[in-house]
């Protein structure tokens, strides 16, 4: 400090004078420091719309808790504000405009492929997150157009295995499998999905009949035909019969051949064996590319990704029913064993 300038400051002022300042400065950060206590910075806020395609919808249903535990698991900080379930028709642009206006988000959350349509042609106030079951050389055919328009991110639920698939239907009946029928409902049964099984099968000496259906009707005619030209069934789960899992399961049994799956529900309702992604790691996908959108990526240039991690079922009731025995090894193997 300056004593000597044109108003010299005497010594014993200036020390008060020193003393004073570095009180206030010190009574200042402990005001803000017990402001900070008391009162904690709010944690950010972002709107997040999960919408399902209104004619698949189960009633009562909500948006799936697992992905708000994801969410809060990996970003405990920032609170997601996520509101009810919303339901729109597939192809409903007005709607999803409407939808919007009326609650302005960051991220709408499609949880099926079906809803793209309601994007339309023109830029929307938001980025979309797109939950899917078909295998992402798919997507790419059928949504890359979309994605270029719009901020769109895809995530494929496709997890199926099928060489794993068929190992357990040999479990089963070893060398009696000679040939598999694929069951497909006609929205999956093209080249990119049924090419998977039919290498699969080939790899093994193991012949295939790909077998389409439309509904439970052309499902039963299916399972006729596949009880007289096949040994074993492989039935990916599909639109056609979701809502039906019980049915296609009691149906299946009245063959009197394992079947294989691809989807956990499908064995819990009733279905010999599947392998399929674990729900909290689905989830966990889409938590992530919410979060990562909110916080300034863009969904088009997102990776359309896969579960990494797969787990089996196997019901032994269903095993009973075709008078079969669930081997020890896929016992020892599965994550879900059903009663």
């Amino acid at each position: 400090m300056n004593l000597r300038g044109p108003f010299p400051i005497p010594p014993r002022r200036a020390w008060v004078l020193a003393a004073v300042v570095m009180v206030v400065a010190l009574l200042a950060t402990m005001a803000v420091w017990t402001a900070r206590r008391d009162h904690p910075p709010a944690t950010r806020q972002f709107p997040v719309i999960v919408v399902e395609e209104r004619r698949l919808a189960e009633p009562g249903q909500t948006v799936p808790p697992t992905l708000k535990d994801r969410a809060r698991r990996l970003a405990p900080t920032e609170q997601i504000q996520w509101g009810d379930l919303e339901l729109l028709d597939a192809g409903d642009v007005q709607g999803m405009r409407a939808l919007l206006q009326r609650r302005p988000a960051k991220v709408v959350v499609l949880l099926n492929e079906n809803l793209v349509g309601a994007l339309g042609e023109g830029p929307l106030p938001a980025s979309f997150i797109v939950a899917t079951e078909l295998p992402p050389k798919m997507v790419h055919a059928r949504f890359d157009a979309v994605r270029a328009k719009h901020r769109v991110s895809f995530l494929s639920w496709y997890a199926d295995n099928h060489g794993k698939l068929l190992d357990h239907l040999r479990l089963f009946d070893g060398p009696l499998i000679h040939v598999v029928a694929g069951l497909y409902h006609s929205s999956l049964m093209n080249a990119g999905v049924t090419a998977e099984l039919v290498d699969a099968a080939a790899e093994r000496g193991i012949k295939t009949v790909l077998l389409k259906y439309d509904s439970m009707e052309d499902l039963q005619a299916a399972l006729d035909r596949a009880k007289r030209e096949a040994d074993a069934l492989f039935i990916p789960v599909s639109e056609g019969i979701n809502r039906h899992l019980e049915e296609v399961a009691d149906r299946v049994a009245l063959t009197g051949m394992p079947a294989a799956y691809t989807r956990g529900d499908q064995v819990e309702a009733g279905g010999l064996v599947s392998v399929d992604a674990p729900t909290v790691e689905i989830y966990d996908q889409i938590a992530r590319y919410a979060l990562l959108i909110l916080h300034g990526a863009d969904a088009s240039q997102l990776d359309i990704t896969q579960p990494t991690r797969l787990e089996t079922s196997v019901n032994l009731t269903a095993a009973d029913r075709i008078h079969r025995l669930v081997p020890y090894e896929l016992l020892v193997e599965a994550s879900w064993v059903h009663q």
